[in-house]
């Protein structure tokens, strides 16, 4: 399991448990980032960020920090 924990600033925090797979601190991180951003859950963002919605594309913006990524891995 990995955990990131971000500041006000977006600074985050990452913490992996188990096994260490590093493509997985990286969305973690991401995510953290861009709840810490725009100071909403990843889940809820995600539903503007639909085609259409005020906030489609913004997973390109910020050099790639931005993550909306629902699906959990195991």
């Amino acid at each position: 399991m990995n955990i990131a924990v971000a500041d006000e600033g977006g600074t985050s925090s990452p913490r992996s448990y188990g096994q260490r797979m590093d493509w997985r601190i990286d969305i973690s991180m991401k995510k953290a980032y861009t709840s810490s951003a725009f100071e909403i859950e990843t889940k809820e963002l995600a539903k503007y960020a639909q085609s259409g919605g005020q906030f489609f594309g913004v997973h390109a913006s910020n050099d790639g920090k931005v993550m909306i990524l629902l699906a959990a891995f195991h």
